[in-house]
C-alpha cells in the first residue's frame, strides 16, 4: 500500500522538463556555482526548484579578460557542487576554484570525455544530406562545445550526474528532467539540420566576429570564419581582406555578431560589401534570448 501511494504521488507531481516545475527539496535549496550563465540555464532546467545556482562570470563578459572579485571566492566555497565548461575557457578561474573548494564538494568539468575530432565518416554519416567535406572548418581550441546540441547531451548529463553526487535524495527528479531536456536537444537538433538544409551548398559558410561556432560548423557540415579569435584578439587587415574576399566569391548573404561585441568593422564591411548584418549567440542569455533553447 506505501509503496501504491508513493507511486500515485509521483504521477501527480509535474516534471520540471516538461512544466518548469518541481518539488522543493526539504533541507532547502542545493548550492550550485557554475563558470558561466550557459551552465547556470542547464542547472536550472535539470535542478528546477531543487537549486540556487550562481553564475561567476556575468552575461556578456569574456571569459578569458574575466577578474574574479571576493564574492567569487565566497561563492565558491559555500556550493556543494561547482561546474565548469573546461578545454581553457575559464583558465583566470581555476586557481580561485582549486584553492577555495571544500574538500566536500562536488566538481564538475563538463567537457570531460567529449570527444573531440569526429571523423569525416561520421559526420557524413549523421549529417545526411548536409555537406560534408574536407573543407569544414575544425578548431581543436574551440571551448565553446555547447554550440553543437548532440555535445549539449553530454554536458546534460555530466550536470544531472554532479547533481545526483552532491543530493542523492532528489536523484529522481534529476533523471526525469535530464531525460525531458535531452528530447528537446535531440529535436534541436534535427530542427536545425532542416532549417540549414536550404542554404545552397556553396554558401555554407558561417562568418561571425567572435570564433565560437567550430563545433557548430563541424554537426552541420558548414565552414567558419571569423574577424578575430575565440579569445577576442585585434582585427588583424588580414582577416578583413579574406572575409571580404570570402563574402564575394561564394555569394555570402550576411555575417554576424553577439550582442556584446563591437560592430563598427562589421558595419564597415557590410556596407563595403552590401550584405547584411545579423546576430548570433554563443553565451550571452537576455530577455529576447532568455534560455540555451
Amino acid at each position: 500500500m506505501l509503496v501504491l501511494m508513493m507511486c500515485i504521488a509521483l504521477a501527480a507531481i509535474p516534471i520540471a522538463g516538461c512544466s518548469q516545475q518541481t518539488l522543493a527539496s526539504p533541507e532547502g535549496k542545493l548550492p550550485v556555482v557554475t563558470t558561466n550563465i550557459i551552465l547556470a540555464d542547464f542547472v536550472k532546467t535539470i535542478g528546477g526548484n531543487l537549486v540556487e545556482v550562481v553564475p561567476i562570470i556575468p552575461p556578456g563578459v569574456d571569459p578569458h579578460s574575466f577578474h574574479p572579485s571576493a564574492k567569487t571566492s565566497i561563492d565558491i566555497s559555500n556550493a556543494k557542487l561547482v561546474i565548469s565548461n573546461g578545454y581553457g575557457l575559464e583558465t583566470s578561474l581555476n586557481p580561485i576554484i582549486d584553492n577555495v573548494i571544500a574538500a566536500e564538494t562536488i566538481y564538475i568539468v563538463t567537457t570531460k570525455g567529449l570527444e573531440t575530432k569526429p571523423t569525416q565518416a561520421q559526420l557524413a554519416n549523421e549529417l545526411g544530406n548536409i555537406m560534408a567535406t574536407d573543407e569544414m572548418h575544425h578548431n581543436e581550441d574551440d571551448p565553446h562545445f555547447w554550440m553543437n546540441p548532440l555535445h549539449t547531451i553530454h554536458y546534460v548529463q555530466r550536470i544531472r550526474d554532479g547533481l545526483i553526487r552532491a543530493d542523492p535524495v532528489n536523484h529522481i527528479w534529476y533523471n526525469l528532467n535530464a531525460e525531458a531536456y535531452i528530447q528537446k536537444l535531440q529535436d534541436l537538433d534535427k530542427e536545425i539540420v532542416a532549417i540549414l538544409a536550404v542554404v545552397p551548398a556553396e554558401q555554407r559558410h558561417l562568418i561571425t566576429f567572435h570564433d565560437a561556432f567550430s563545433h557548430f560548423a563541424q554537426r552541420y557540415g558548414w565552414r567558419t570564419s571569423s574577424y578575430v579569435t575565440h579569445n577576442a584578439t585585434n582585427v588583424t587587415p588580414k582577416n578583413l581582406a579574406k572575409i571580404s574576399l570570402i563574402v564575394q566569391s561564394k555569394g555570402i548573404k550576411a555575417v554576424f555578431s553577439g550582442t556584446h561585441f563591437n560592430t563598427d568593422i562589421l558595419e564597415h564591411t557590410a556596407k563595403d560589401l552590401g550584405i547584411n548584418i545579423g546576430t548570433i549567440y554563443s553565451d550571452v542569455l537576455e530577455e529576447d534570448v532568455p534560455t540555451y533553447l
